[in-house]
């Protein structure tokens, strides 16, 4: 009885090994382990960042360049990117495609968001130009009713002056007369120093319009 029952046992345990070792789900299983993609004999990739020096100055070089064996050494590799020859730790190198891909399509992200980030700053740093182009013109208006009212001032103060006659003992101006001229001076001097203020403030527009436009 004790051997029927064993045997049982392992008629069911084979019947289950087999399902399993020919059921779909471990046949797919098996179709989804591929061999991995590699690059011709030579041809290799970064799989780190990596600068070296030229006469140029110091290049630096991303994750999945591709670069050409030019002789193999213990731990380190003399490639060359199409440029310049230069050694590198075997280690930095692969020649599987699926990493070279993956590092490609990392770097290509990071580009997206830098281009993305930098195009907002440029967004900003127009939108700060408007708003500095503007603040100016409202001080260039407030300016200019400041010299309306000025010039107006100075209308009323020369027509004073203008119908005041001198002194009738020495013909020469009163105290009061000099000290109209002297008014007449200083509003006539406000007034230069405002449009001289309207002339650079004009001139600052116009440069930060260029500067927008390049």
């Amino acid at each position: 009885m004790k051997l029927l029952a064993l045997f049982v046992l392992l008629v069911i345990a084979v019947a289950y090994y087999g399902y399993q070792r020919f059921s779909p789900e471990f046949l797919n299983k098996t179709e989804q382990v591929r061999e991995p993609r590699l690059a011709p004999d030579g041809t290799l990739f970064l799989v780190e960042r990596f600068s070296h020096v030229t006469d140029e100055g110091i290049v630096t070089l991303h994750p999945g360049t591709e670069v050409t064996i030019v002789d193999r050494g213990e731990g380190v590799s003399k490639v060359t990117d199409g440029k310049q020859e230069f050694d590198i730790p075997t280690q930095q190198l692969t020649n599987d495609l699926d990493i070279r891909d993956q590092f490609l399509q990392s770097d290509r992200a990071l580009q997206t968001e830098y281009h993305s980030g930098l195009k907002q700053l440029e967004t900003a740093a127009l939108a700060k130009i408007d708003e500095d182009i503007v603040a100016l013109q409202k001080r260039i208006k407030t300016l200019g009713q400041r010299i309306s009212e000025l010039n107006v001032n100075k209308t009323r103060l020369t027509r004073v002056f203008e119908q005041s006659a001198p002194s009738p003992l020495t013909g020469k101006p009163t105290e009061a007369q000099r000290k109209q001229k002297a008014e007449i001076d200083q509003v006539s001097a406000n007034i230069l120093q405002l449009q001289d203020e309207v002339v650079s403030l004009e001139l600052f527009i116009n440069a930060k319009r260029l500067k927008k436009e390049k």
